[in-house]
């Protein structure tokens, strides 16, 4: 199932909630009929939403959209002020479920929000700390995606490949979108390349190469390109490049690789 079905099926349960909630608050307060948005209406319309909303993020697997992580982190904060709430009336039996239920979430989106941090650190370039928070993940946590990827990345920016190669591995047994892989199979072309081991590097771009998504398949293409020049497979990588050439005729990167090929096989034709 793909992202958008994932979104498509989230709208529809929202939906069917707010229906179920209008119906049930119609039955027990008749004069919501005629004003529907009271307080107690959208106070527990919002909570069911969140609810909703906070396990759809943890469960679907969508943790790199910004939004819905925004929205649980909101919820999980009203969470807290309702837990509060119950202890000021002393209502043991609501204090307890909610506690058990914050517990609860908090113990799958701890992880996201360690990941979220190891995140930005990875973009600030202190590739050491943020490798100590993904580790901490997978070590303590029972392992997550979303660390071993930016670990991956870590690991390239510092230049240590074979660290690389072992996390982005791992991201492949955990992760069964395909348009996800793709990036992981370029990543690890990019290393074995990067490596010389052409052979491997050949065989990651081009499952790369299936994706449908235009910017990885770009850097796949030219991937595959430099893997087969590598190789000394000249021929191989010029049909492939006249196969690609309508399609990439404004890359420069791509013409580039062309005039490198084109380079190689006048010295191979001297020969």
């Amino acid at each position: 199932m793909d992202n958008k079905d994932k979104y498509f099926i989230l709208v529809l349960v929202l939906i069917g909630n707010f229906i179920l909630a209008y119906s049930t608050f119609k039955g027990h307060y008749p004069e919501i009929y005629s004003y529907p948005f009271n307080y107690e209406f959208l106070s527990q319309l919002i909570y069911q939403s969140g609810v909703i909303i906070t396990l759809f993020y943890i469960f679907s697997g969508i943790w790199d959209n910004k939004i819905l992580y925004a929205i649980s982190c909101i919820f999980m904060i009203l969470l807290l002020f309702r837990i509060w709430n119950y202890l000021m009336i002393q209502n043991v039996f609501g204090f307890i479920v909610d506690l058990g239920f914050f517990i609860f979430l908090s113990w799958f989106l701890l992880p996201n929000i360690i990941v979220n941090i190891a995140k930005f650190l990875t973009e600030k370039g202190k590739y050491d700390y943020s490798i100590k928070l993904c580790n901490f993940c997978t070590n303590y946590l029972g392992g997550y995606y979303q660390s071993y990827l930016i670990n991956g990345h870590n690991f390239i920016e510092t230049e240590e490949y074979e660290k690389a190669i072992f996390n982005l591995e791992k991201c492949l047994t955990y992760e069964s979108n395909s348009h996800s892989k793709s990036v992981i199979y370029a990543q690890l072309g990019a290393i074995y390349l990067n490596k010389e081991e052409y052979e491997k590097s050949l065989c990651y771009y081009e499952k790369a190469c299936e994706t449908e998504l235009d910017e990885v398949l770009a850097y796949a293409v030219r991937g595959k390109i430099l893997s087969l020049i590598g190789l000394g497979r000249y021929g191989e990588a010029n049909d492939f490049i006249e196969e690609n050439l309508k399609e990439y005729e404004d890359d420069e990167d791509f013409l580039r690789i062309k005039e490198m090929l084109k380079e190689h096989l006048e010295e191979e034709n001297k020969d």
